[in-house]
């Protein structure tokens, strides 16, 4: 397809027309990719809305039992507090704790803590992931079997 155009004396000028449409479309392309970068770098989009706020950072000692929650394959190792504060064990010592399902122990160690958004604006909760400095089972707290499995059925 051959575009024309005339100028003021009347002559054609083929080139003017396709150098003025792809400039146009280079700044609306820019200016898309420019929108897009940000929404994606400065908005606060859905996966993104955990990490808009700076975490929290703190030390602490307490007594707690740690349990594992979650479905398969996101589970996750928490210590459970008396007063129902659950600290999420971070992954790189979720593994050398995780024979202590059950056992009461004593932890010390720093607390990150982050709020959870749903959406854009809608708080939701906050978590607590928690990196041991100390964990030590409670000598006088032993691990707890579930009553009925105590003594299993006879056959």
């Amino acid at each position: 397809m051959r575009i024309v155009d005339q100028d003021n004396n009347g002559r054609q000028n083929q080139s003017q027309i396709p150098q003025r449409l792809l400039i146009v479309f280079a700044l609306i392309l820019l200016t898309s990719l420019s929108a897009a970068q940000g929404s994606t770098n400065g908005g606060t989009s859905d996966s993104e809305s955990t990490e808009a706020s700076s975490p929290v950072l703190y030390h602490v000692t307490f007594t707690g039992l740690i349990r594992l929650v979650g479905n398969e394959p996101f589970t996750r190792l928490v210590i459970s507090t008396v007063e129902g504060v659950d600290y999420i064990i971070e992954d790189p010592y979720r593994e050398q704790y995780h024979d202590l399902q059950g056992t009461w122990v004593e932890a010390a160690g720093v607390v990150r803590e982050s709020e959870v958004y749903a959406g854009h604006d809608k708080l939701i909760g906050v978590e607590r992931w928690f990196t041991p400095d100390k964990l030590e089972p409670l000598p006088e707290h032993t691990p707890r079997i579930h009553p009925a499995l105590e003594h299993p059925p006879e056959v």
